[in-house]
């Protein structure tokens, strides 16, 4: 029986004990996996407002420019939460179906064509709607006798192609499309100014495999469950280091190409989604910092807005853009997306709690309400030219943004809105989602 029982103990596998420990060290409790939820709807709302907030610090009145223009003028963060957001959604949707040890070691780091026909379906209907209503309307402004710089736009065939295949902000902006003096340094004239985004965005996508692959080799590198520290200092090493990310310190307005200034905040959208993968791998119940990162995240923003009253507008808002470039905004929108992204911060959990409809409804509108806020304007202007604004402010070089600096009416952002709400919708479900959703049902059969 001895020999039996030493020969059985001898054959049977040792038990291994798992190696996970939890944020402090010790062995975690229970290492069962809690996949993460495949849609995050509490993400869309923050979205639309964002949104709506830089509508309101471009079209702000001359009254709103003496009390609220240094809140207003906060609103140029929220381009860093869509950067982040795109990438974080991509990055999220892939890591849902592959493990990260599988991306990290058998990923493509190349774009696949029908991927790129997809990301580009959904959202190029819009834009395209948006640069055409923008171009006629500065080409029927320029027929009335408009004098501002964009005059000179109504039809020129370079300005006509790169910004009509969304890749102006590929190129540097002199050079390829001759700018009056009174552009100023660093600043490229458009017929849609907003689409900027877009185009940096288009540029993006072309690095979206490759960045998910590099995140999800940080995190591997990391340990499953562990923040990747490597990759964080690396993103700052880089920040400070390239002149393409413009830091202000270092190399600011060193590179006036716009869509290199936005790779690093792309980049950050995956980091943080392979990290909220890891954690969920590893079975970590939310921390004390991911319960309340969205509220905290949120609160530190509302402070900064009443701080900013404290600052004159201008000096406020090159103080705004300063810290943008110095990637302190990516620090609030990483811990805001990720505390959005559970249901255990209170604003997750209030936003989870909408109606579903109301959720969509609120991402399907964000795209068309950012891109279309200039062709709206321009046909306000031109409809009222009396009543919203000057139709021809010469001294403006940014028209129609008025920047505050420009009288308008009150009742402008009471027409502007709704209109702007109206052809959002309009646009969005006539031609974005059809044409999103016959792409998407043709690369599936093909």
């Amino acid at each position: 029986m001895g020999a039996s029982t030493s020969s059985s103990a001898d054959t049977t596998p040792p038990v291994e004990s798992s190696r996970l420990v939890d944020e402090k060290g010790k062995p975690a409790a229970d290492n069962t996996p809690k996949p993460l939820d495949k849609l995050f709807y509490a993400l869309h709302v923050p979205r639309l407002i964002g949104a709506v907030h830089i509508i309101l610090g471009h079209y702000r009145t001359a009254e709103t420019y003496d009390s609220l223009s240094a809140t207003l003028g906060l609103s140029v963060w929220w381009v860093d939460f869509f950067f982040m957001l795109s990438s974080f959604g991509a990055a999220h949707s892939r890591m849902h179906k592959v493990s990260l040890e599988r991306i990290a070691t058998e990923e493509p780091i190349l774009p696949s064509p029908t991927g790129l026909l997809r990301r580009l379906a959904a959202i190029y209907p819009t834009f395209l709607v948006a640069f055409l209503l923008s171009w006629m309307g500065r080409c029927l402004a320029t027929r009335g006798g408009c004098e501002t710089p964009y005059a000179f736009t109504c039809y020129h065939p370079a300005q006509l192609i790169l910004e009509g295949l969304g890749i102006r902000d590929w190129f540097p902006y002199v050079g390829l499309i001759p700018q009056p003096p009174e552009a100023g340094q660093g600043h490229q004239l458009a017929y849609n100014e907003p689409a900027w985004f877009v185009s940096a965005l288009l540029f993006c996508y072309l690095f979206e495999r490759a960045f998910i692959r590099l995140a999800a080799m940080g995190q591997v590198y990391a340990g499953k469950g562990n923040v990747p520290w490597a990759t964080i200092v690396g993103v700052g090493l880089y920040l400070v280091t390239s002149p393409t990310a413009n830091f202000p310190f270092t190399w600011a307005n060193s590179c006036s190409i716009a869509a290199l200034k936005a790779l690093h905040k792309y980049f950050c959208g995956s980091v943080l989604a392979a990290y909220l993968h890891s954690r969920a791998d590893a079975g970590y119940e939310p921390n004390w910092l991911m319960r309340f990162a969205a509220t905290g995240s949120l609160l530190v923003f509302i402070g900064l807005l009443f701080l900013n009253f404290a600052f004159d507008p201008d000096s406020s808002r090159d103080l705004c853009v300063r810290i943008r470039d110095a990637g302190a905004t990516l620090v609030l929108y990483t811990l805001m997306i990720a505390g959005l992204a559970g249901n255990a911060d209170p604003i997750a959990r209030c936003l989870n709690a909408l109606p579903p409809w109301l959720n969509d409804l609120a991402r399907d509108l964000s795209g068309g309400v950012y891109l279309l806020q200039e062709p709206v304007a321009i046909i306000i202007f031109l409809c009222f030219p009396t009543g919203a604004v000057a139709l021809c402010p010469r001294d403006n070089q940014y028209w129609p943004f008025t920047d505050g600096k420009h009288v308008q009416q009150h009742y402008f952002l009471v027409i502007m809105l709704p209109s702007l709400f109206a052809a959002a919708a309009l646009v969005h479900f006539g031609l974005q989602k059809p044409v999103a959703q016959a792409v998407g049902r043709r690369l599936k059969g093909s």
